[in-house]
């Protein structure tokens, strides 16, 4: 399968978001992808109090993005939307939706990000419940694993998307400059290392709609750890084409998961 993630710049202009979004799907569609891949909060980002009238939308954005991956014939991944939960607060959900148009499945974010960072502090916990779910799904005999940014700082998730079966694990992302400089290479790498799987995380780049500055190159990294494709902070696209016997070729040389002691580490 030909899998596509789009590395962008999210502003607080919504329709104007969309529109490259959508030309960015139909693009990836025409090189042959099969699954398009968006950061996180790729279609909004602004300051808080510019959220609720788009927010309140998400069941129509929903609708919209499943008409596209019908109209295209693919699987699509807009990146994580603002899903309305208790009186004014969200979920931070990625949804996927199919060929068909329906929804195959959603995740919601399980560890909201907290930060005390030299440009600004962060606390996504504000106004964000947490999801209380670890979710995968299968495409044409692929099993996908979700996650979303922060997630990445804790193996624990990842773990329990390989013992799920993950092959492949997406991460839509808005990293800060200052992590994804110290982080962003050695988490990615670590997760797809030691649970012998592709990681595929799609960034925002640049300065998003509200304020933050975001790290981009937007990453792929194999089952051995070789980072197979790497961008830098310019909008782009990556493609990844995934290969399952390279999977099973790394666990021939190595496999710490039939090493496991779920007796002391259940």
């Amino acid at each position: 399968m030909k899998i596509a993630l789009v590395q962008m710049r999210s502003t607080a202009d919504l329709d104007a978001n969309l529109t490259s979004m959508r030309r960015s799907t139909e693009s990836a569609a025409k090189k042959g992808a099969r699954m398009v891949v968006f950061p996180e909060m790729a279609y909004f980002s602004a300051p808080l109090k510019a959220c609720p009238p788009v927010t309140s939308r998400f069941a129509a954005l929903c609708r919209e993005f499943g008409e596209w991956a019908k109209a295209l014939g693919i699987y699509l991944l807009p990146g994580s939307l603002r899903e309305p939960a208790s009186a004014g607060r969200h979920f931070n959900t990625l949804p996927v939706f199919g060929p068909d148009g329906n929804e195959v499945t959603r995740y919601r974010k399980v560890f909201l990000f907290k930060a005390r960072l030299p440009d600004r502090s962060y606390d996504e916990s504000h106004y964000t419940d947490a999801g209380g779910e670890v979710t995968t799904f299968t495409a044409e005999g692929i099993c996908f694993g979700l996650a979303i940014c922060y997630d990445l700082r804790f193996p624990e998730l990842f773990r329990s998307l390989k013992k799920r079966g993950a092959q492949v694990v997406f991460l839509p992302s808005a990293f800060t400059v200052p992590t994804g400089k110290a982080h962003w290479e050695a988490l990615t790498r670590a997760r797809a290392i030691e649970n012998q799987f592709t990681l595929a995380a799609p960034g925002l780049t640049g300065t998003s709609g509200n304020g933050a500055k975001t790290y981009g190159h937007s990453i792929v990294v194999d089952a051995w750890g070789k980072v197979r494709a790497l961008a830098d902070t310019k909008p782009r696209t990556l493609f990844l084409q995934y290969d399952a016997k390279h999977g099973e070729d790394c666990r021939s040389r190595v496999d710490p998961w039939a090493s496991r002691r779920d007796d002391l580490f259940p």
